[in-house]
């Protein structure tokens, strides 16, 4: 169940951190995962830049994308990203947003996790 919170979690790239790539996506996979089995759901997932690349098709997180937005998650992804990195018609899950509403979710929040 989604948090009674207006909780967002936004990404920005395809992994968790700065380090290794391997490593940063193994991380964003688990981090995704224990959200979804300690039911700690935000109200929305929003990802612009290099994160919109996570609902596209061949994202290593599809599966847990998919798994959130059955749970109820709102899933937005930046259309001005997914023009640029050409992937819009690659998008496999969620929706595409635009700026206008990834702002007003922002604001909106009651708080933002950025993992």
């Amino acid at each position: 169940m989604v948090s009674d919170r207006n909780r967002i979690v936004v990404f920005t790239d395809e992994k968790m951190g700065t380090g290794p790539e391997e490593l940063g996506v193994l991380l964003l996979r688990n981090f995704l995962k224990t959200i979804i089995r300690d039911k700690l759901l935000p109200r929305k997932i929003v990802c612009y830049n290099q994160g919109v690349r996570l609902g596209t098709q061949g994202s290593p997180v599809l599966e847990e994308l998919f798994e959130l937005a059955k749970n109820g998650v709102e899933l937005l992804f930046c259309g001005t990203c997914l023009d640029y990195y050409k992937s819009k018609d690659k998008l496999a899950v969620g929706k595409i947003s635009n700026m206008g509403e990834i702002a007003k979710t922002l604001f909106e929040a009651d708080s933002i996790v950025t993992p």
